[in-house]
């Protein structure tokens, strides 16, 4: 009988949640859908019995026009979820070490099982924010050379929802011994009027200089910002080496034409793609200002994303009597993750939640 070697054996998958629900505030997806009339238009021209565009030309350089970077530095991937595993698997040595931070995006340590590389979490302060020297002093604690480790965190965080000031992140890239993966997939939504630093979303992100790093790989995506979870378009940007590097190890049609064809017509369309993120913006300061007036909650962490994160002894409570009302958000170990919808759906959230007791 053959037998599965126990990394694949044992590791438990990806569940996200299955069912119907009148209003899911779940999963961080954008409440905007796309114009059907886009969607036809970039696709008429399609030719679906040849191969995608190996290097996703077209679709990078509109990714790169909008983001104001060289296309030379930007490799497109099936989600960046294709991107986390491929540099994971491919730029740690066998006993390399994964290191992510607590709490965090969920994938980098399920990736980094799935590859056998070794996997340290570091804890965040009581507040969960990141404090710069401590992660840099974790890490080269870990000793070996710089190939040896990766550092991967998200910011602005999924799911705390808070942004680490971008001073921070560069003392952290420049000094930690290590790859730093920087996850900027919530970068478009650092509000302003949020932010302790009182700068913008393009202040913040590294996205413009990331090339200028010789041990930073940043992640963009296309599922938040642009509204367009289901076509699975993800971006990394790095400098000249660790492109090559990259776009050696991927798979040679990994976005298919389809996604190719709507995801260039969305980044082309600047104006629109603004539009949406002004919207999601303004539907997530309306969520974060109502949130805050309930009782229910212990904390609502203040945020630079499209979601909020709030802490309650109750949070189991709370997700089961959302979920028998057809509204389905997550709970995240006494923590409730609530994604920013439309002005509809967050109203009908937010009556609910004053019903509880």
């Amino acid at each position: 009988m053959y037998k599965l070697k126990p990394t694949i054996a044992n590791i438990t998958p990806y569940a996200p949640s299955v069912g119907e629900y009148k209003i899911r505030l779940d999963a961080n997806e954008s409440f905007l859908t796309l114009r059907s009339e886009t969607v036809a238009r970039a696709i008429k021209d399609v030719c679906l019995n040849r191969y995608p565009d190996a290097n996703a030309t077209l679709l990078i350089s509109a990714f790169a026009d909008f983001y104001g970077v060289s296309a030379d530095y930007v490799t497109a991937g099936n989600g960046s979820d294709e991107l986390l595993y491929l540099i994971i698997s491919a730029f740690l040595p066998t006993v390399g070490n994964l290191i992510r931070l607590e709490y965090d995006f969920s994938m980098y340590s399920f990736y980094a099982e799935l590859a056998e590389k070794n996997v340290h979490i570091l804890r965040k302060d009581g507040d969960l924010r990141i404090v710069a020297d401590d992660v840099i002093a974790a890490v080269n604690a870990l000793g070996g050379a710089a190939t040896d480790n990766i550092l991967v965190f998200s910011n602005p965080c999924n799911p705390t929802s808070l942004g680490l000031d971008k001073a921070d992140v560069i003392r952290i890239i420049e000094n930690a011994n290590a790859l730093v993966i920087l996850d900027e997939a919530y970068m478009d939504f650092w509000h302003d009027d949020q932010s302790e630093s009182n700068q913008s979303s393009d202040n913040q992100s590294l996205i413009r200089t990331a090339h200028k790093y010789d041990n930073l790989i940043l992640l963009r995506t296309a599922s938040k910002a642009v509204a367009a979870a289901g076509l699975r378009i993800g971006f990394a940007v790095a400098g000249e080496r660790l492109t090559r590097a990259i776009r050696a190890a991927k798979s040679p049609y990994n976005v298919n034409s389809l996604s190719q064809a709507v995801g260039r017509a969305i980044y082309c369309d600047k104006a629109g793609a603004a539009a949406a993120v002004s919207a999601v913006k303004a539907e997530t300061r309306f969520l974060y200002g109502e949130v805050v007036k309930l009782s229910c909650f212990t904390k609502v962490y203040e945020t630079a994303a499209n979601f909020v994160f709030i802490k309650t002894d109750r949070a189991g409570e709370i997700y089961e009597y959302l979920k028998q009302r057809g509204i389905l958000i997550r709970n995240i170990d006494g923590h409730l993750r609530i994604t920013a919808g439309s002005r509809a759906e967050n109203l009908a959230l937010l009556e609910a939640l004053r019903g509880f007791k």
